[in-house]
């Protein structure tokens, strides 16, 4: 099947075949056209690139790569880079990760487009068993981030510290924005999360947005949500106004949602455990708080596209990953 196939990008009649691929392919749920534009059309930066293979001699589609653009903050400047994402291989199509396999040719493909479109990096959060089929090299480097966890339900909830107190998200305004721009000064890269992407982000998904403030001033906020499948309440997108007591509170906060809904009475799929994915800025605080190293790693591949960016600039260590990107 590898030797007979052709690359393209999709065009809009692909989107209900897409679509179906995608609901009978894997298990990420339905996804309507309306969600596809939503997430993959309606981007706060324009077009997504949508790589196809397809069989050279039925033109029948097989498989998907997904590279969503964005902007990431390296060093303070905002860098336009795209999200690698969704490699769909139909069961038909499938084998063995060689340099054969279709998502090693539709991800080639896909980086040249990118590339040619003033994409600078190229970045993705990929399933572990794809890093045997990625080579590191001169443009390519790879890292992995720990997941931590503390069962549930708690005793009772933590306590926040004097001054602080939480709340739902109310709106998406200034003051994320303001947020953002404090939370950003703690990494050397990440995905901007500003009041606009990030609304967009978590927008086609079931979230629970908690805001921490300090006497009146939002110093954190942190969407998280149930993943049913693994009966964990999972920590996502987090911004802290310092890697101190604000981010020590946030946390406290989001782990308290998650107790709030583990006691939920005659759930379907009880939750058992909060996680989040930890950077090395996080961890003393996890550990304090009582969480504990869980099995689960996840992967960073960092493909630089733009010759003058540097290795040490977006270094993998250097950035902060959420667990839903």
């Amino acid at each position: 099947m590898a030797g007979n196939l052709t690359y393209r990008l999709y065009q809009e009649e692909d989107i209900p075949t897409l679509t179906r691929i995608w609901e009978e392919e894997t298990k990420w749920g339905e996804m309507t056209p309306e969600k596809w534009r939503q997430r993959f059309v309606d981007t706060p930066y324009g077009d997504t690139s949508i790589v196809l293979a397809t069989n050279a001699d039925t033109g029948q589609i097989v498989g998907q790569f997904i590279f969503i653009p964005c902007l990431i903050c390296v060093n303070g400047r905002d860098v336009l880079a795209f999200r690698a994402f969704a490699p769909i291989v139909t069961k038909a199509a499938r084998g063995l990760l060689s340099n054969d396999h279709p998502s090693i040719g539709m991800y080639v493909y896909g980086a040249k487009v990118v590339q040619a479109c003033g994409g600078s990096l190229i970045y993705m959060v990929p399933h572990p068993n794809w890093l045997r089929a990625l080579h590191t090299g001169p443009t390519v480097q790879c890292a992995s981030f720990p997941l931590w966890s503390l069962p549930m339900p708690l005793t009772e909830p933590l306590l926040l510290d004097d001054g602080y107190t939480m709340k739902p998200l109310e709106v998406w305004d200034e003051q994320v924005d303001d947020l953002w721009h404090k939370a950003s000064r703690l990494y050397g890269c990440q995905f901007i999360r500003n009041s606009r992407t990030l609304q967009w982000k978590i927008g086609s998904n079931d979230y629970t947005v908690t805001v921490i403030e300090r006497q009146g001033e939002m110093v954190g906020l942190v969407a998280s949500q149930h993943k049913g499948d693994d009966r964990q309440w999972l920590v996502c997108d987090l911004l802290a106004a310092d890697a101190e007591d604000s981010l020590r509170n946030t946390l406290i906060a989001v782990t308290n949602v998650a107790h709030s809904e583990a006691i939920i009475p005659d759930r379907e799929k009880p939750i058992k455990k909060v996680a989040v994915l930890v950077t090395p800025i996080m961890e003393p605080v996890v550990h304090r708080l009582g969480f504990v190293r869980d099995a689960y790693d996840f992967p960073l591949v960092v493909h630089i596209l733009d010759p003058t960016i540097s290795m040490d600039e977006v270094a993998p260590t250097r950035w902060y990953i959420s667990a839903n990107d």
